[in-house]
C-alpha cells in the first residue's frame, strides 16, 4: 500500500515511552534476579540488539505474571512483526485492546493492529483499528496523528465504504401544495377544484438511510477508475394532523429508494494538475413501494486550481429516464461550474450555477431551468461546535398543459444551517444538526409549495 506515515509506524518508540513509566537500573552481569521494570527495559533492549528469542522469552515471563503488562505485549508485537508474522502480531494486538484496561493503552494497541493490517494490505480493517484508536486518543495531538493516519490509508485502500442516514421532522414530507384549492381549464373554461387532502402540504418525520460502495479498479498515477454501487431510501411516518388531513395516506406511499452501478474514470491532464472525469451509470427508482423508472446517465468534469488557489470545476451530465408503466421517456440534460476557495480568515467558501433541460411529453417534467448556489464554512468554532450556510435560488419554466391557463413558472429559494458539536464524538463520528427550508412560488397552485425540516445525522469527523 505504499509507504505509510511515519506516525503510524511509531511501534517501538512506544515501548520507551512506557519504560518511562517505571524506571529502574538494568541489572548488573552478575545479578540473576530481574524486577518487573528491569525485565522490561531487557525485553526492550534484547528487541533493539535483534536478540528476538530472548525479548520474546523475557516478555513471556512478564505476560505470566500479569497478561495486561502492556510493556510486554508491545514487546511480543515487535517480535512478531519483525519476523514478518503480521497476522499473528495483528491477533496480540487486537487481543491486548480487548482486555486493555486504560485509555493509553487500548489507544496504543489500536494503533499496532492498524499498522499490522496496514502491512497485510488490508486497508479497511486498518481503518477501523484507528477509529478504535481515535476514540481512546489520550491528547488532541494524538486524535489529530490517528486522522492523519486515516487519511492516508483511504487514499490508498481501493475499497471504500460510505453510510449515512437520519432523522428529520419535516413539514411537508409529500411535496404536497400549500394551497387548498386549484385552478384548472375544463373545455377552455378556468374552474376552481378544491385539492385532496393526499395533495396537500402533509407533516411528519423523515427516515433516511444510504451508502456507497467503491473499488478503485486501478490507481496508476495519473488515471484513476472506479466502480460505485449506491444506494439511497427515505420513508416517512405522518404526523395526526396529516392523517386528519389524509385519512387513506400512509407514510410508505410517498417513500422512495434509488440504486444505480457506476463507473468512473479520473485522469489527469496536462501539468497543473487539471483533472478530467468521465463516467456511465445505470439505475432504478422505487416510488411507494413499486417500481418507478430506470435511468442511464453519462457524466463529464473538467476541474482545474487558477493561480490564486481557487479551484472550479465545469460539469456536463444527460440522463434518459423511462418509466416502468411505459410512455414516453424523459430525457434530461445539464451543465454546470462549481468555484471552492479558502478566504484568508480559513474559511470555506463555494459558488455554483447550473443550467438544465428536461424533455417530457408530460409537461410537468418539460421544463428550462436555472439554479445558483453559495455556501460558506467558517474555520473559527462558534458555540463549541463549527457551522455551515448554504442557500440555493432558482427557476424552471414549464412547457404549456391543457388543465393549467397559463404556461407553469416555478421559483424556488432554499437554505441550509448545519451545526456540529466539538466535544461530541464517538469512535470518529459525530453528530450533525441541520435546520433545511425550501419555498417554491408557483402560479400553479399544486406546486405551491414550502418545506422545512430538523434533521439530525451522523457523520464522520475526518
Amino acid at each position: 500500500m505504499g509507504r505509510a506515515p511515519r506516525s503510524l509506524f511509531f511501534g517501538f518508540l512506544m515501548i520507551l515511552f512506557w519504560l518511562a513509566l517505571a524506571p529502574a537500573r538494568l541489572a548488573s552481569a552478575e545479578a540473576v534476579t530481574l524486577i518487573p521494570g528491569e525485565m522490561r527495559q531487557a525485553a526492550a533492549l534484547s528487541f533493539q540488539q535483534g536478540a528476538f528469542d530472548q525479548a520474546e522469552a523475557l516478555a513471556r515471563a512478564l505476560l505470566r505474571r500479569d497478561p495486561r503488562d502492556l510493556a510486554a505485549q508491545i514487546v511480543m508485537i515487535e517480535v512478531a512483526s519483525a519476523r514478518g508474522d503480521h497476522e499473528a502480531a495483528a491477533d496480540m494486538a487486537a487481543y491486548g485492546y480487548g482486555i486493555a484496561e486504560t485509555d493509553i493503552a487500548r489507544y496504543t494497541l489500536a494503533r499496532l493492529a492498524a499498522r499490522e493490517h496496514v502491512i497485510l494490505e488490508q486497508g479497511t480493517r486498518g481503518q477501523l483499528w484507528l477509529r478504535r484508536a481515535r476514540e481512546a486518543s489520550p491528547t488532541d495531538a494524538a486524535a489529530r496523528e490517528v486522522a492523519e493516519d486515516y487519511a492516508f490509508i483511504r487514499a490508498r485502500n481501493p475499497l471504500s465504504v460510505s453510510v449515512n442516514g437520519g432523522v428529520a421532522p419535516r413539514s411537508n414530507v409529500n411535496n404536497g401544495s400549500s394551497q387548498t384549492t386549484q385552478e384548472i381549464l375544463i373545455f377552455g373554461m378556468p374552474v376552481t377544484l378544491p385539492l385532496s387532502g393526499d395533495a396537500q402540504a402533509l407533516s411528519g418525520i423523515a427516515f433516511c438511510l444510504g451508502g456507497d460502495l467503491s473499488y478503485r479498479l486501478d490507481d496508476r498515477g495519473d488515471v484513476r477508475t472506479t466502480l460505485t454501487l449506491a444506494a439511497f431510501g427515505e420513508t416517512y411516518q405522518l404526523s395526526d394532523e396529516a392523517k386528519a388531513l389524509a385519512p387513506t395516506a400512509h407514510g410508505d406511499d410517498f417513500a422512495y429508494v434509488n440504486a444505480e452501478l457506476a463507473l468512473r474514470q479520473e485522469r489527469r491532464v496536462g501539468q497543473d494538475g487539471a483533472i478530467l472525469s468521465y463516467g456511465g451509470a445505470a439505475g432504478t427508482t422505487w416510488s411507494g413501494g413499486a417500481p418507478y423508472y430506470y435511468f442511464t446517465r453519462l457524466s463529464l468534469t473538467y476541474g482545474w486550481q487558477n493561480d490564486g488557489g481557487m479551484r472550479h470545476r465545469l460539469d456536463g451530465q444527460t440522463e434518459r429516464q423511462t418509466a416502468r408503466s411505459g410512455g414516453d421517456p424523459r430525457e434530461i440534460a445539464e451543465i454546470g461550474w462549481r468555484g471552492d476557495w479558502t478566504t484568508d480568515a480559513g474559511s470555506q467558501m463555494s459558488a455554483a450555477l447550473r443550467l438544465s433541460r428536461s424533455g417530457s411529453t408530460n409537461p410537468n417534467y418539460d421544463y428550462d431551468g436555472i439554479s445558483a448556489t453559495l455556501s460558506w464554512a467558517p474555520q473559527a468554532a462558534f458555540a463549541r461546535g463549527h457551522w455551515s450556510l448554504s442557500g440555493e435560488i432558482g427557476g424552471r419554466d414549464f412547457s404549456p398543459s391543457l388543465l393549467s391557463p397559463e404556461p407553469r413558472q416555478d421559483r424556488s429559494v432554499s437554505a441550509r444551517l448545519t451545526y456540529r458539536p466539538d466535544s461530541l464524538e464517538f469512535y470518529g463520528f459525530r453528530p450533525e444538526i441541520a435546520v433545511t427550508g425550501r419555498l417554491n412560488a408557483s402560479n400553479v397552485a399544486r406546486f405551491d409549495t414550502n418545506d422545512l425540516g430538523l434533521g439530525l445525522r451522523i457523520v464522520s469527523s475526518f
